[in-house]
Parts: C-alpha cells; sequence; structure tokens
C-alpha cells in the first residue's frame, strides 16, 4: 500500500515571508524619507532675503512679530504726517528702531515736527543728528538753512520792536543777551541751502524703511500682510519731495536782497525749470537790473517773466 506525501511548500509560509519583506522595505522607505525631511528642513532659512518674505516659511521666525508691529508704525506715521498729527508721531517713534540704513530718516521726521512745533532748537538737533548719520543726505542742511531764515527774521522783527539800538551805551554787554546778527545768519542759510543742492538729490528713495519689502502677519492670523513704507513714501507725507525746487526759489531771494542778482538769476531759473511760477521774481529781477543800467540784461528777465509765469501786460 502507498501512503501519498504532499512534499511542496505549504501556501502560508510562502505568504508570510512575502509579509515581511514587504514591511522591512517599507520600514526602509521611511527610514529614508524621514531622514531627508530632516535634511531638507535644515536648509530653509531662519531669515529673510533682502528682498522680503516671499513664503510661509517664514512666519515663525522671531523677529517677525517685531518687524509687523514696526512696519505698522511706519504706516501711522506717514499718515500722521499727511494729517499733520505731530503729537502723536513723536509719541509713535519712541517705540521704532530703524535699521542702520535708514535711521537718518527717523531724525528727519522727528526735526520736521519740531519745526512745526516751533521747538527750533530739539528741531536743530535732531538735524545735526541726520546730518551725522547720512553726509551725503541734503535735507538736514536744506531744514537748518530755513531755521537759520526763521531766526533771522525773528531777529528783525525783535529789533524793529525794540526801537533805536542803545547797545552802546551799556558798558558792558553780559555774554547770554547778545543778540544774533540777522546779515550772518541768512550768510550761514545761503551756504547751508547751497551744501544741500551741491548734495543733489535724495538717493535711494525706493529703499523700504525697514529690510523687508513687506512682512507677513501670525500664521493664524486674519491681517493681510502688510507693506514697508519707502523713503518716497515718507517723503511725500512731509512735504519733502519738491525740497530743491524750494531751496533754489530761497537761494534767489536771499542773493537778490545781497545785490546778487545774476546768483539770484541762475537759482530761479532751476526753480522754474522744475515748473514754479516766477513772473513776479522775473520782474524784480528786470526792474533791479534796469536801475543798475543794465539794459541787455533787464530785456532778458522781462522775457523770462513771460516764458515762466504767463502774459503780463504791466511795466
Amino acid at each position: 500500500m502507498f501512503v501519498h506525501t504532499n512534499t511542496a511548500p505549504r501556501m502560508t509560509h510562502w505568504v508570510v515571508d512575502l509579509l515581511i519583506a514587504a514591511l522591512a522595505f517599507a520600514i526602509a522607505v521611511a527610514l529614508t524619507q524621514s531622514a531627508w525631511g530632516q535634511e531638507t528642513a535644515a536648509k530653509i532659512p531662519t531669515v529673510p532675503p533682502d528682498q522680503g518674505y516671499s513664503s510661509m516659511a517664514w512666519a515663525d521666525d522671531p523677529s517677525h512679530s517685531d518687524d509687523y508691529r514696526t512696519a505698522m508704525a511706519l504706516v501711522q506715521i506717514v499718515d500722521m504726517h499727511r494729517a499733520n498729527r505731530l503729537e502723536e508721531i513723536e509719541t509713535m517713534w519712541d517705540g521704532v528702531t530703524l535699521p542702520r540704513e535708514t535711521a537718518v530718516w527717523k531724525e528727519v521726521s522727528l526735526g520736521l515736527v519740531n519745526i512745526k512745533s516751533a521747538n527750533w532748537k530739539a528741531a536743530e538737533a535732531h538735524f545735526n543728528e541726520a546730518a551725522r548719520l547720512a553726509p551725503h543726505n541734503p535735507l538736514p542742511a536744506y531744514y537748518v538753512a530755513a531755521i537759520r531764515m526763521h531766526q533771522a527774521d525773528v531777529f528783525d522783527d525783535r529789533f524793529d520792536a525794540a526801537g533805536p539800538d542803545v547797545r552802546g551805551l551799556v558798558k558792558r554787554q553780559p555774554p547770554e543777551l547778545q543778540l544774533p546778527d540777522a546779515i550772518s545768519l541768512r550768510d550761514e542759510a545761503i551756504g547751508k541751502l547751497l551744501e544741500a543742492v551741491d548734495l543733489g538729490p535724495v538717493r535711494e528713495v525706493d529703499r523700504p524703511l525697514l529690510n523687508v519689502a513687506w512682512v507677513l502677519p501670525s500664521v493664524h492670523s486674519l491681517e493681510m500682510p502688510l507693506t514697508v513704507p519707502t523713503v518716497e513714501d515718507l517723503m511725500d507725507a512731509m512735504g519733502a519731495a519738491n525740497w530743491a525746487t524750494d531751496a533754489h526759489w530761497r537761494l534767489g531771494n536771499l542773493l537778490l536782497a545781497k545785490g546778487s542778482l545774476l546768483e539770484a538769476e541762475k537759482h530761479w531759473d532751476e526753480a522754474a525749470d522744475h515748473g514754479m511760477d516766477l513772473r513776479l521774481e522775473y520782474r524784480e529781477l528786470s526792474r533791479r537790473h534796469r536801475a543798475a543800467g543794465n539794459g541787455l540784461d533787464a530785456v532778458r528777465c522781462k522775457l523770462k517773466s513771460i516764458r515762466f509765469g504767463g502774459p503780463y501786460l504791466g511795466t
């Protein structure tokens, strides 16, 4: 009697081996992916690029919330300059620190606020600091010239109201009572304006006041990304965008008062080229030249009064 013996491997052994192999492969793949993920995560930069935040990868950066608050404060400062809310501007600046590249603009802003508030000493201190931070920036010199012109006008008014000058009758004048000289103040204003004009236009007006072009709010915030104001935005809000035209016009007035007719004309030409209406100024130049016997100069300035200011039928 023959007994049949099944020599083939049982199906269950084959299935177990296949499952074990598949599980080993899955574990190997998982470990490889985990290591690759860790390496990739380590490559994600922890600071924003020069152009600003460009990915949500930086939303958890520790400096992010500070940048967002600073950008929001700068937007408010620009709006307050436009609305002439001077006291609020100073309060806002107390909590804002600008990077080294744009720190000068905090001083310029505070200087202008103090000019409008008639705090001349504080204003000059801010402009001096601005000139130290950015010697190439023309606005500190321009605004110091404006302060000198104001001081000269105050001196003139004080002298007119005081009556005759009796200082010579006093045996000794205490140093603290020495009055400034209006002529020297205006001469200093001329020098500062010439310095500002020689420095040329404000550089990098499209630079953001922070080192980022825009910043993101918190990951879970409903606020929108915030655009950082630029130097040009702040200049426009402060009314400083046309400073060069005004500087040339003021130089013309100061030089005319000193009898420097040709120099005054040169600076008024610059202002007129920027669109300023100088009909009356050129008429006065023409009158001065005619009084001095400079016929051709008088005619030239009379023609300019028509060219730059429209027709005028008077003398």
